[in-house]
């Protein structure tokens, strides 16, 4: 889903050894948050025609803001802020970790490595960066009368003296094929078949990051 789910198909999975979440009892885990984000991305069946004429430029610049528009028309929220929150309070029950969220943001490009996290929230033991590789919807390859919504994002715990990433893991959701909406389908009453999707994608990579990564 243009970029949007295999962004960072490449992570491999690091569960949080024993050894580590034993460390993490008493320690503080800063909450990292991202200046910037990834931009929802709305590919319709007029923007791709447009990209096999124009280029795949213009094709990305259209779905761009088409997502802008659509995020605040209808007051689309990425389920990864919900996710972190939740993340941290599970490991603080598990752990005995003391999470905190700075005022600050990273402001390193794309995800930024391990080393300029640390680097952000210098006072912190470990740091949680959760953040959206990509989110969206767009026409299904064989109909595009059909839509498929689509969400990925990557999780780090990030050891903050050593910059050594003790847990890391991707998660990507993908809904549509069987359920098969139209346009209308997702935006209409508010966006709520859309929002439904979205949530749906937050509570699974929550799941996901919580048995899978951290073991909580």
């Amino acid at each position: 889903m243009i970029g949007v789910l295999a962004s960072c198909a490449g992570t491999s999975t690091t569960q949080l050894s024993p050894a580590d979440r034993a460390a993490l009892k008493g320690r503080i885990v800063a909450v990292a948050r991202h200046d910037k984000t990834e931009p929802f991305m709305v590919m319709k069946s007029d923007i791709r025609f447009a990209g096999a004429l124009l280029g795949a430029g213009e094709m990305f610049s259209q779905a761009r803001n088409a997502g802008e528009r659509m995020v605040s028309d209808y007051r689309i929220s990425d389920p990864t802020g919900l996710v972190t929150s939740r993340l941290s309070s599970a490991l603080a029950r598990s752990t005995g970790a003391k999470p905190v969220t700075p005022a600050h943001a990273v402001t390193a490009k794309g995800e930024g490595t391990p080393a300029e996290i640390a680097a952000t929230y210098p006072s912190s033991d470990y740091i949680l960066d959760l953040r959206t590789t990509g989110w969206g919807m767009g026409t299904q390859k064989m109909n595009f009368r059909r839509y498929y919504v689509g969400h990925g994002s990557k999780l780090r715990l990030i050891e903050t003296k050593t910059g050594r990433v003790v847990a890391e893991g991707f998660h990507s959701f993908e809904a549509g094929d069987e359920k098969e909406p139209g346009y209308e389908d997702l935006t209409g009453n508010g966006a709520r078949f859309l929002k439904e999707e979205l949530k749906n994608a937050g509570n699974d990579a929550e799941e996901y990051f919580k048995t899978e990564v951290l073991g909580i």
